[in-house]
């Protein structure tokens, strides 16, 4: 599953990641841009979701991420890992300290990362 939280405006980076974990054999549900962290724990539970993928890339945002990513972690069920991708991703994996919680800096590491949880 991937998209954006609230304040992410963007969707391309989520498109490729979504298109990436679908050609590595995931099933993949696109939600879209600027939700919630409720909606995509709901989501998630809807569609017993593995990963969640999340974009974000806009640095104005990036203040209000730290408390959405702590919400989405804390209202996902506890098998599902969260994969953060784009230029904020390192910045935010910094700040919350969470197994389930991975970052990378491009398609070939979300790869690499979905080879790994694919294993788990």
């Amino acid at each position: 599953m991937v998209g954006t939280l609230s304040g992410e405006m963007h969707e391309l980076g989520a498109l490729l990641a979504g298109a990436t974990a679908a050609l590595e054999g995931w099933n993949v549900t696109f939600l879209g841009q600027d939700l919630p962290p409720d909606e995509f724990a709901h989501a998630a539970e809807t569609v017993s979701a593995r990963v969640v993928g999340i974009s974000t890339v806009n640095p104005l945002a990036v203040d209000g991420i730290p408390g959405q990513l702590e919400s989405l972690l804390e209202a996902l069920p506890s098998g599902v890992s969260v994969v953060l991708g784009g230029p904020a991703a390192s910045a935010l994996l910094d700040r919350i300290a969470d197994s389930r919680l991975y970052a990378v800096e491009s398609l070939t590491d979300f790869r690499t990362i979905l080879g790994e949880l694919a294993r788990d």
